[in-house]
């Protein structure tokens, strides 16, 4: 996610494409490991929603990403400022965060019940 955030922000200060790699890069293997993360919890209820919500501020993520890099390219970089400012994009990644601190302690907890 912060390699897609990074091409972004690249792309949007530059207007060179090829900041844009990144951004893609990055989308793809978010998506590949949250893919990854549901098969591994797939019998854990509560492991499974964390990861759900993950997707949702994902793909909240990834349409402002879109947005934003949309808009550039089309001659609109105030209009894509402007999005950013929003601090929408900040919101999703935060939320994104803490989710997956969240798991991880929980998967942490796990681990020491298993070990024990």
């Amino acid at each position: 996610m912060q390699d897609a955030e990074t091409g972004q922000r690249g792309y949007l200060l530059t207007s060179d494409v090829s900041d844009l790699e990144p951004s893609y890069k990055g989308s793809e293997q978010a998506q590949s490991t949250l893919q990854e993360l549901e098969v591994l919890v797939s019998d854990n209820p509560i492991q499974l929603k964390r990861l759900a919500d993950v997707k949702i501020s994902m793909e909240k993520k990834f349409k402002e990403l879109h947005k934003t890099i949309t808009a550039a390219q089309a001659g609109n970089i105030d209009e894509a400022l402007a999005l950013v400012k929003q601090n929408t994009g900040k919101w999703q990644m935060d939320n994104i965060r803490t989710l997956i601190r969240e798991f991880i302690s929980t998967e942490l907890v796990l681990l020491e019940r298993r070990k024990g």
